[in-house]
C-alpha cells in the first residue's frame, strides 16, 4: 500500500531539519574550540610574563641588597625562568638601569623588573641568557667595577 504524499513530504522535511540543525551545532561547536584554544596560548604568554616578571624583580632586588651592602657581599637563591624566553637583559632606561625578560608576545612588549636604582649595570654571565626552568642564581659584589656580578647555573 503506498503512503500519502504529505507524509513522505514530512519525512524529507525531517531530514532536511535534521542536517541544518546538526550543520549549525558543528559550527557552534567549531567557534567554540578555536576561541578557547586562542584564549589559552594567551593565557601561556600571561603566565610566562608573569613568571619573568617575578623572576627579574628577585634578582634586581638582590642586586640592589649586594650593592648597597659592599664589598663581599653576595646572595645566592633560586628563580624559575619560563621557556622561549630570554631574561637577565640589563637595559638603561632614563637614569637607572632595569633587568628584563623577553617573554616573546606578538607585540614585542617585555616583562620588566623593578628599577636597579642603587645598583650601576650589572655584569650578566653570558650563559644565563639561554636557561629556562629553575635557575640557581648567585649576585655578589666584587668591589670593583662592574660592582654587581650575577651568575646563573641550572639546578639539578
Amino acid at each position: 500500500m503506498a503512503h500519502p504524499i504529505h507524509l513522505q513530504n514530512s519525512r524529507a522535511q525531517v531530514g532536511v531539519e535534521f542536517f541544518l540543525l546538526m550543520g549549525f551545532a558543528l559550527t557552534v561547536v567549531g567557534v567554540l574550540i578555536a576561541n578557547s584554544e586562542y584564549q589559552l596560548s594567551r593565557n601561556d604568554r600571561l603566565d610566562a610574563a608573569i613568571l619573568g616578571f617575578s623572576a627579574m624583580s628577585t634578582v634586581a632586588s638582590s642586586a640592589n641588597s649586594v650593592y648597597l651592602e659592599g664589598n663581599g657581599s653576595s646572595r645566592r637563591f633560586g628563580v624559575f625562568v619560563p621557556k622561549d624566553s630570554k631574561c637577565f637583559v640589563a637595559r638603561q632606561e632614563s637614569s637607572y638601569y632595569i633587568l628584563a625578560c623577553d617573554v616573546g608576545d606578538e607585540s614585542g612588549r617585555m616583562a620588566r623588573s623593578g628599577p636597579l636604582y642603587a645598583a650601576p649595570a650589572p655584569e650578566v654571565q653570558e650563559s644565563c641568557y639561554s636557561f629556562a626552568g629553575w635557575v640557581d642564581v648567585v649576585v655578589n659584589n666584587s668591589g670593583s667595577d662592574p660592582f654587581v656580578g650575577i651568575y646563573c647555573k641550572r639546578m639539578a
